[in-house]
Formats: C-alpha cells, structure tokens, sequence
C-alpha cells in the first residue's frame, strides 16, 4: 500500500508541476510585497462540483438546510474532461466536492 502511494505522489509531482507550485507560491509572496494580485502560475488545486444537490439535511449546511437560492444543476462529463485536460499538467490536488454530495452525480465514476 505504501509503494502505490509514494509512486502516486512521484506521478503528481512532475518538474512541471512542481515548478508551477513555486510560482504560484512566488506570485502569493509577490502579491504581499506589492499589496497587489499577482498570478504567474496555473492553478494546482482544483475544486469542482459536480452537482449541488444533496440529500442530507445539515442545519448548518446552505444546501443542506434549504437556504440555497440557486437551481440544482450537474456538471458535464464534457465540460469535466475539458477542464481537466486544459489543466491536467499543471494540477496536484483535485477536490470533487462543495457545496453538494457528488456521489448523487449520475455519471460520478465517469468523472
């Protein structure tokens, strides 16, 4: 179990990757100094959701306790493979969740 996560995070973490880390970091620390938005880097955490339904009742939960304002709506597996492939070099980290349960998503192990 070990070995296949150590070879999963040695996959992740190409030079290419790796060098768009250091400049999202640099841009973070050039955007303090300059009191200014600086972005010279990819983005190399992503959170998508795939769908903001949920079926849980959470009181503290906008989606959960009714207070949303927005429409249910899922997300393609069109647009995911888009948004993915656009940015699959520069990505460490990918989250598949916010403010809905993506499991609801029909075509979830797709994504």
């Amino acid at each position: 179990m070990k070995e296949v996560v150590l070879g999963n995070l040695v996959r992740a973490l190409s030079p290419r990757r790796v060098h768009n880390v250091a400049l999202a970091m640099g841009s973070y620390l050039a955007s303090l100094a300059s009191r200014r938005p600086v972005v010279w880097a990819e983005p190399a955490i992503l959170m998508v959701e795939p769908t903001n339904r949920c079926n849980l009742r959470c009181p503290q939960c906008h989606t959960g306790s009714g207070r949303i304002s927005r429409a249910y709506a899922r997300l393609s597996t069109h647009h995911f493979r888009a948004i993915i492939d656009d940015l699959a070099d520069s990505l460490v980290y990918l989250l598949l969740f916010n403010q809905g349960e993506p499991y609801l998503h029909p075509e979830f192990l797709d994504l």
